[in-house]
C-alpha cells in the first residue's frame, strides 16, 4: 500500500456476509492494519414495512497501538464507514428502504474494508499531508499566504504526488466553449458527461475509465421539446432541456 496522502484511496477486502450463507455472518481472525484479529459478526432482519436492517458487530484486538482501523461497510449503493482506535466490541446498525438497495444486500450481501493506517503510514501521511498544503490557499498564486487560490508550488507537488501515486500526468486544460445545433438530438442519442473536479473523477481515472456518467435524448414526435433521461430509476420521469 502506498504511503502516501493519498493511501486512504484503496481499500483491502475483508470479507462479505450475506443473508443466506450464515457461515459468512461469522468473519473470524481477520486482519486489518491497527488490529491484526478483528472478528466480524452481522445481523439481518426485516419489518413489517419491508425496511431491511443490518447490524455489525466488530470485536477489535491486538492493536499495534498509536494507530487508527479505518473499517468501511458497503452495498453496490453506499458506504459506511467507521473510525476505531481503542479495542474491544463496536455495534453499528445500517438500515436500507431503497428496493434497489435491499435487492443488492440480499443477492451479494454487505462487503467489508480496511485502509492502509499501521503507525509508520499514519504519522508518514499525516506529516506529508500537511507539508503538501504548507503555506495555506494563497491570494496570490506567489505568496504562501491564506486566501482561495492555490500557490504555483501547491499544484505542482499536487501533480507531482498524483504522478507517483497514478502514472497519471497532469497537463493545463484548454477549455473550448462549443455550440450544438439541439434540432440534430434525436430519440436514442446518448450524452456522455465527465466531471473534471472531486474524487468522482480520480475513481473514474484509475478505473481505467472515460466518463463518469450517461444520459439519453427523448424526443417525442409531436413535440418541441427535448428530455433527457439520466436515471433508469425514473424511467417515465423526463427532464425538459
Amino acid at each position: 500500500m502506498s504511503t502516501d496522502p493519498f493511501y486512504r484511496m484503496f481499500p483491502a477486502y475483508l470479507g462479505t456476509a450475506t443473508e443466506e450463507d450464515t457461515a459468512s455472518q461469522y468473519l473470524q481472525n481477520v486482519q486489518g492494519h491497527c488490529f491484526m484479529n478483528m472478528n466480524i459478526s452481522t445481523g439481518f432482519s426485516t419489518n413489517e414495512a419491508g425496511a431491511l436492517t443490518v447490524s455489525v458487530t466488530y470485536d477489535m484486538n491486538e492493536s499495534l497501538g498509536f494507530c487508527a482501523e479505518h473499517l468501511q461497510a458497503s452495498t453496490a449503493f453506499s458506504d459506511s464507514y467507521n473510525f476505531y482506535f481503542y479495542s474491544g466490541y463496536k455495534q453499528f446498525e445500517l438500515t436500507f428502504t431503497d428496493e434497489w438497495e435491499i435487492a443488492d444486500v440480499k443477492k451479494n450481501g454487505i462487503r467489508f474494508f480496511t485502509y492502509c493506517s499501521d503507525p509508520f503510514t499514519f504519522l508518514q501521511s499525516t506529516v506529508t499531508s500537511a507539508l503538501m498544503w504548507l503555506g495555506g490557499n494563497g491570494a496570490s498564486k506567489y505568496l504562501p499566504t491564506f486566501g482561495d487560490k492555490p500557490t504555483n508550488y501547491q499544484k505542482e507537488m499536487n501533480a507531482k504526488f498524483l504522478k507517483q501515486f497514478t502514472g497519471i500526468g497532469l497537463q493545463e486544460r484548454i477549455i473550448n466553449i462549443v455550440d450544438i445545433d439541439q434540432g440534430l438530438l434525436k430519440t436514442g442519442d446518448i450524452l456522455i458527461g465527465r466531471r473534471f473536479t472531486g474524487d468522482a473523477t480520480q475513481w473514474m481515472l484509475l478505473e481505467g475509465g472515460y466518463a463518469n456518467h450517461a444520459a439519453m435524448i427523448f424526443a417525442p414526435a409531436d413535440s418541441k421539446k427535448k428530455y433527457v433521461l439520466d436515471c433508469p430509476r425514473d424511467a417515465g420521469q423526463f427532464n425538459p432541456q
